[in-house]
């Protein structure tokens, strides 16, 4: 799964050089901006995540505990992971097919990614 995320973000930021190459109307710069605020997203959950799996492990009482602990938390880290993969594939949808329904899903996409962020940390980015 690791692989097909950088491989993703590696043609998403391929598309979003062409897009901003080809001209920016509003639905490109939306497009552009939503990219951007994955990938910031993507860079503070990782660093939030693991310090907060470091947390865990220091505030559990036995070595059980602490991997109850993390074995839980892999479980919402996951999730917000498969949140990250389906806001990408939508924005490079959106990106090579220019409709309305593709920009709806890219930002419905973005939407979830947010509330699964908020719902795992308490917070979301940006």
């Amino acid at each position: 799964m690791r692989r097909n995320r950088q491989l993703e973000i590696a043609v998403a930021l391929f598309l979003a050089f062409v897009v901003c190459a080809c001209g920016a109307s509003q639905r490109k710069q939306t497009l552009e901006v939503t990219y951007r605020a994955a990938t910031i997203a993507e860079a503070g959950f990782a660093t939030w995540s693991a310090a907060h799996a470091d947390d865990l492990q220091k505030s559990a009482t036995s070595e059980a505990e602490g991997m109850a602990k993390l074995e839980a938390y892999r479980k919402q880290v996951t999730e917000v992971e498969l949140a990250f993969v389906a806001a990408y594939r939508t924005l490079l949808t959106a990106m090579y097919f220019d409709n309305g329904d593709t920009l709806q899903a890219a930002l419905t996409a973005w939407q979830a990614l947010q509330d699964v962020i908020k719902k795992t940390t308490g917070r979301s980015w940006p």
